[in-house]
């Protein structure tokens, strides 16, 4: 295993359904050099009243930070977000 910094135009999506990499650039609203994840953590969606979803977001590989994916409250009762793989068509 070998740790990088930098993924050039790449993107990585890491769910409990599908992990992916794509290219950024073809891409609209994917950003370069990031990490994508959700919650994979089933359990924490039916222990929690307010549900699941509290550990997803959106990492930077050039800076270390974690924005979240959207600025609205993302907890779910139901299951684990499902990517779905974008397609620059």
């Amino acid at each position: 295993m070998t740790e990088t910094k930098e993924l050039g135009d790449a993107a990585f999506f890491l769910g409990a359904n599908a992990s992916l990499s794509v290219q950024a650039s073809r891409c609209p609203g994917i950003k370069p050099n990031h990490i994508y994840f959700t919650e994979d953590f089933y359990e924490t969606y039916l222990s929690y009243e307010e549900g699941g979803g509290l550990d997803m977001g959106v990492f930077n590989l050039a800076d270390g930070s974690i924005q979240p994916h959207y600025n609205s409250v993302s907890l779910s009762r139901f299951c684990p977000p499902t990517w779905v793989t974008p397609t620059p068509y």
